[in-house]
């Protein structure tokens, strides 16, 4: 399939976040409710080696622990109670970091995973958990990414060949991104809003890399992007941008 010929995907970006807490099953959940086509996560390590669904390399934003993912265990970290970052007052007794296999054998086949590595894993084995999940098998149908800068990219490529690729570096020059793309042998890559232009995507399609944006939550500039060629349009508020497209019939959008 060419670039130009993939469907348009709505990936919700750390899930339906503005309206659940950001990197939760509960996220995750409500996206797919919505209608997200994908769903967007970050990956970071614990002191144990385990992955968890975490954006920062710090615990103080999103849960009640402070100090960096890798000086806990998961077990510790498992402990902690989840925070809303946008009211950090509000915490959620109960609600855990998730690991990257719940993340998986939760919805595994059911969504596109657009899967953000912050580091890559010293021995691979985060990605080799891609390549052994349900997610991976159902790849035809609902997409598998891991997406990162130049270290993610270049470890995915030599420990897990067979999984897909996004670039996420150089995103503030576009044409070198897309350099950066064909390097690395990506199928997509992640273009930021600003500094953005059609001839950018124009580029990106002509050379069948499927182009996603971060982020939007306007649906007016959604409709725009989508028009530019937009593939895989990253939203913090993914029903409401669903629904507008829906409502007005955006011809690209894969409902």
């Amino acid at each position: 399939m060419q670039a130009s010929d993939h469907p348009v995907h709505l990936i919700a970006h750390r899930g339906y976040s503005t309206r659940f807490p950001e990197n939760t099953l509960a996220a995750f959940a409500a996206a797919i409710e919505a209608g997200a086509q994908e769903i967007e996560f970050d990956v970071q390590h614990t002191k144990d080696n385990i992955a968890i669904i975490c954006h920062d390399d710090t615990l103080d934003r999103t849960t009640t622990l402070g100090g960096r993912c890798v000086d806990y265990k998961l077990e510790e970290i498992q402990q902690a109670t989840i925070k809303d970052p946008r009211h950090p007052e509000r915490s959620f007794p109960g609600m855990q970091v998730p690991t990257l296999e719940d993340v998986l054998s939760m919805f595994g086949g059911l969504v596109g995973m657009n899967v953000h590595f912050k580091h890559p894993a010293a021995d691979g084995h985060s990605f080799k958990q891609l390549v052994t999940s349900r997610a991976f098998e159902a790849r035809q149908q609902h997409s598998l990414y891991v997406a990162g800068g130049a270290d993610v990219l270049s470890a995915a490529r030599e420990q897990t060949p067979e999984l897909d690729r996004c670039c996420l570096m150089l995103q503030h020059d576009p044409l070198a991104q897309l350099q950066a793309a064909l390097d690395y042998q990506c199928v997509r890559l992640q273009f930021r809003n600003d500094p953005l232009k059609k001839t950018h995507v124009d580029a990106c399609l002509q050379q069948n890399i499927i182009p996603n944006l971060f982020y939007c939550d306007d649906p007016h500039q959604a409709e725009q992007y989508l028009n530019w060629g937009i593939k895989g349009l990253l939203t913090n508020d993914v029903g409401f941008i669903q629904e507008h497209l829906t409502k007005h019939k955006q011809p690209q959008i894969d409902v």
